[in-house]
């Protein structure tokens, strides 16, 4: 049976939030510094990322100055929102409302036609004993005595590891946001 256009895509895209959100409220990683901490912030979101983004009922529009749709919150650039470049990657840091810390995704342009998105892996008991043999890591505790979120500030030097050891990773293979047509 030959499946719907987009059909795949959707399905791929779906999944993706679906693990990230899994991830997220799992265990959420804040960093103390938008990061990477050595890098200066960019003054404007680069053109080739601009863009509205969807997904069945899921929207992602990025301007010049905004994010609205990846975070929990819509973003403007110095106000909550630092984007920086390292390694190809764009690191949206996103300033929580509630504690002060920051939540980063890198994002990486996909052939022209969207978005791919990164996380730190964190999900893993093997992951967290990576990361934490790479950089400091700060654990908190729910009232059960179970790992419940994962504070860092890794240096350029720290996130250059975390690249080389594969611990930068996309939620599925395939994990691209496609641009809507027409923007």
């Amino acid at each position: 049976m030959k499946m719907p256009f987009g059909f795949k895509k959707s399905f791929q895209f779906a999944a993706l939030l679906l693990l990230a959100t899994c991830y997220l409220s799992c265990h959420e990683v804040y960093f103390e510094q938008p990061q990477p901490m050595e890098k200066r912030a960019l003054n404007k979101i680069p053109s080739k990322i601009r863009g509205l983004y969807a997904e069945e009922k899921d929207t992602i529009k990025v301007t010049a100055t905004s994010v609205k749709g990846l975070a929990d919150d819509d973003y403007i650039l110095n106000q909550g929102l630092v984007v920086k470049k390292f390694k190809g990657y764009y690191f949206f840091n996103f300033k929580e409302k509630d504690n002060g810390y920051w939540q980063v995704y890198l994002v990486k342009p996909y052939d022209g036609e969207g978005l791919q998105l990164y996380t730190l892996a964190m999900d893993e008991e093997a992951d967290r004993a990576e990361v934490r043999k790479i950089t400091p890591v700060r654990t908190t505790f729910d009232s059960d005595g179970n790992e419940d979120d994962y504070f860092l500030n890794p240096s350029k030097r720290e996130w250059k590891k975390l690249f080389e050891r594969g611990l930068i990773r996309t939620d599925s293979k395939d994990g691209v946001i496609q641009r809507m047509k027409g923007d």
